[in-house]
């Protein structure tokens, strides 16, 4: 099944895509093959992935996350093959230690710090991921103030920070890591 949202999605950040793509797909589309040596015969470059999975180097693509020599993801470019690939290998559910197992973590590794560098989300506040962790488990905020006393809506109202012994506190009603309640 070919994704019209997924290729839009794709040559919106990367025009010079867009026209092989929409070729590619109008001569997909055209066509019904009955075997991979039919699609074989139209893109011999086509990659066949198990039984119901093949790849194809449109226009050059395949060269945007060139492997041979691993290096960091520099380029968002790089992270959108680097993510796409990492699609591919989840659809395959290699086996642990098997070489797309390890292409997988490696893929994972890279697009785990190029997110951190270039799509950071600002953490919640503490009386935030308190509220969150309290929904989660089914409690209210009575909970906590019962647990805290009066002190507690001053928190959730952010005028106040919680001292030590109250952190422990409410990482032990609600598991929740005590760094995060700082």
């Amino acid at each position: 099944m070919i994704s019209p949202k997924k290729l839009r999605a794709f040559w919106s950040v990367h025009p010079d895509a867009e026209r092989p793509l929409r070729a590619w797909l109008t001569v997909v589309q055209a066509r019904r093959y009955a075997s991979p040596h039919e699609v074989r015969q139209d893109f011999g470059s086509a990659d066949f992935l198990g039984a119901w999975r093949t790849v194809f180097n449109i226009g050059g693509m395949s060269d945007i996350l060139d492997f041979t020599k691993p290096h960091v993801l520099r380029t968002e470019a790089e992270y959108d093959a680097a993510i796409l690939e990492i699609e591919r290998l989840l659809d395959l559910d290699p086996a642990p230690y098997s070489e797309e197992y390890e292409r997988l973590e490696f893929l994972s590794v890279l697009a785990e710090a190029y997110e951190r560098a270039h799509f950071r989300i600002e953490g919640s506040t503490p009386a935030d991921v308190v509220a969150f962790m309290l929904d989660q488990k089914g409690m209210q905020r009575e909970d906590v103030e019962r647990l805290l006393g009066g002190s507690a809506a001053g928190f959730f109202h952010g005028e106040r920070k919680l001292p030590r012994e109250e952190i422990e506190k409410v990482r032990d009603l609600l598991g929740i890591p005590a760094d995060l309640l700082l």
